[in-house]
């Protein structure tokens, strides 16, 4: 039996290991790329039960952005990722897009026969900011009795966290077909 000791995985040991089978990838630079970002990713899911606050929207769209490059190592020319970054000097939860992201990947596009687009937009209004991720999957009725697509604990918790630290909203919509978008609204004056 492992103790609890040695049941954790210590992120020093793992991040030492990543930049020794990084080094041995000399030569190829995707797989250092591809390295680097699992590393980041991992470094910053680490630092999440830690984190109280709101981040930077940069940071959280960085972790974003590793997710989606890892992600698309795995579906090549099957994934499309589109940005419209508008907006980026405000705050968010850390871990409340990337799941949404992941999600549309997970969930909307992996099941789609062919080519899948997720797009990240950010705007501002007079009274927020905006960040919508769409997906062109196989979405879901969200009225369906039985529907195991209907926002699940990992959602719940963003939306609660989104309210709780910044005051935010997340509304889904979905149409079976056609994919679905989300919607995160951020009131201006109340992220910390």
């Amino acid at each position: 039996m492992i103790t609890t000791e040695y049941s954790h995985l210590k992120p020093h040991f793992l991040f030492n290991s990543l930049t020794a089978v990084s080094d041995m990838c000399a030569g190829n630079s995707e797989a250092q790329e591809a390295l680097a970002a699992f590393s980041d990713y991992l470094r910053v899911n680490i630092s999440y039960h830690n984190r109280k606050t709101p981040v930077l929207f940069d940071t959280e769209l960085k972790h974003v952005e590793n997710y989606l490059l890892l992600e698309k190592l795995r579906f090549e020319e099957r994934l499309i990722i589109l940005y419209d970054i508008n907006v980026t000097g405000f705050k968010v939860p850390l871990l409340s897009v990337q799941p949404i992201v992941e999600n549309a990947v997970s969930h909307g596009l992996f099941n789609k026969p062919g080519v899948g687009t997720v797009k990240i937009r950010t705007v501002e209004s007079e009274t927020d900011y905006i960040i919508n991720v769409v997906d062109d999957g196989i979405g879901f009725d969200p009225d369906a009795s039985g529907n195991t697509r209907k926002p699940q604990a990992g959602i719940e918790n963003v939306r609660d966290r989104l309210a709780s630290m910044c005051g935010g909203t997340l509304i889904i919509s979905s149409k079976p077909g056609v994919g679905t978008r989300v919607n995160i609204k951020i009131p201006k004056g109340v992220e910390s």
